[in-house]
């Protein structure tokens, strides 16, 4: 079962049930929001996906763990752990997994993924590009919230997905500003530590690979319990986040 919509959810991820698709990988439909939908996927050593292209949304590949080969239109990429890239629509892509264990890998739609909407293609009219380094932003800021935060995507990026990603980060025994946003959406991903979050009145503990649903107009707040560790978490939002949608709760 999918997160449910609309409504404060936090969920494991990999306690989610596999759904099918064309690939034939170990994908688990996680969040279905009202601009975006979630998907964890999951290639074995040597994978590699079909070729296909969508015509309506775009597309947000976040690598978890593993090492590989995004393909995407005219471009290659190697990628692991930490790497992302927008995938516009009409953008043949496919992803290889050349690491010597499994390739964990996020798949954002914007707006959400409609399986009408995939189009395979013959992977032999396909050139494939040699790949070259992905690079990464490391513009960090403080946010209202008193977590440590960068920016992934380009302004022109939100504008295309109205999507905004980025990953925030607690240090130990620190606790974000309890807030609310009346615009927005947002997702937590926990990429690493462990903490507590409050979503409205639901509390609970989450960690890695755990994803929290926080629906507009819900008080929300992360806290790091840990003593050593920092909390890591990528956050979506839709509409893309801006400071005068922080309200503080």
């Amino acid at each position: 079962m999918a997160l449910a919509e609309r409504s404060p959810s936090i969920v494991n991820t990999l306690s989610l049930p596999t759904a099918y698709n064309v690939c034939n990988q170990t994908l688990r439909e996680v969040c279905k929001a009202d601009g975006f939908s979630v998907a964890h996927v999951r290639m074995e050593q040597g994978a590699t996906s079909l070729l296909h292209v969508h015509k309506a949304f775009s597309e947000i590949y976040y690598i978890l763990r593993g090492k590989g080969v995004l393909y995407a239109g005219p471009n290659a990429y190697h990628v692991s752990e930490g790497s992302y890239l927008v995938i516009p629509p009409k953008t043949p892509h496919m992803l290889e997994n050349t690491g010597w264990n499994a390739l964990s890998h996020l798949v954002i739609a914007a707006p959400p993924f409609n399986a009408q909407d995939v189009m395979l293609l013959e992977e032999k009219n396909y050139a494939r590009p040699a790949p070259t380094e992905l690079l990464r932003r490391n513009n960090k800021i403080v946010a209202l919230d008193g977590a440590t935060v960068t920016e992934l995507l380009t302004e022109q990026e939100q504008q295309l997905t109205k999507v905004s990603l980025a990953i925030g980060e607690l240090e130990a025994q620190r606790k974000a500003h309890p807030h609310i946003h009346n615009e927005a959406e947002e997702v937590y991903y926990l990429l690493d530590g462990i903490g507590t979050v409050t979503v409205g009145e639901t509390t609970g503990t989450v960690g890695e690979d755990h994803l929290v649903y926080v629906p507009r107009h819900s008080r929300h707040a992360l806290e790091n319990r840990g003593t050593v560790l920092r909390l890591q978490a990528l956050c979506i939002s839709s509409p893309p986040y801006n400071d005068r949608d922080f309200v503080p709760g």
